[in-house]
């Protein structure tokens, strides 16, 4: 989940849409990452709870500003459930495969191409431009 906030005098209450909350385990330790949108001392989370949590400028500051911040929690029903571990079959392609539903160019071949137009843009500048001929009547 992610969101933004407003604080107050140096403090914000962030309530947890009820969606949410119903679909991970608050049962378990959840992670709030924090976004800052304006100058500050920085930002800490305290008071995290199945419904809510607290955000708190550092160093007992009072600022006004806007943040951003996302949350990160285990998904009810599925805490233990981890992706495939697909390490072994991927290194066995090399280095430089990639998987097939890998989508945009290769970054090998997009840097190749890159230095290809490059030196044809540096060998291009280096020739001066016919001048056209001109005809007097």
């Amino acid at each position: 989940m992610a969101g933004s906030g407003q604080l107050s005098n140096g403090s914000a209450i962030v309530r947890l849409e009820e969606t949410f909350a119903e679909t991970v385990n608050t049962g378990l330790d959840s992670h709030v990452f924090l976004t800052p949108n304006g100058d500050c001392k920085g930002l800490y989370v305290s008071q995290k709870s199945p419904v809510s949590f607290e955000v708190h400028e550092l160093g007992g500051g009072t600022s006004n500003i806007a943040f951003d911040y996302r949350i990160m929690a285990k998904r009810r029903g599925f805490e233990a459930v981890r992706l495939a571990d697909t390490t072994k079959k991927l290194s066995a392609r090399g280095p430089k495969k990639r998987p097939a539903a890998t989508r945009g160019p290769n970054p090998d071949e997009a840097r190749k191409a890159h230095a290809q137009k490059a030196a044809e843009l540096r060998k291009a500048s280096m020739v001066k431009p016919a001048t056209p001929n001109t005809v007097k009547r």
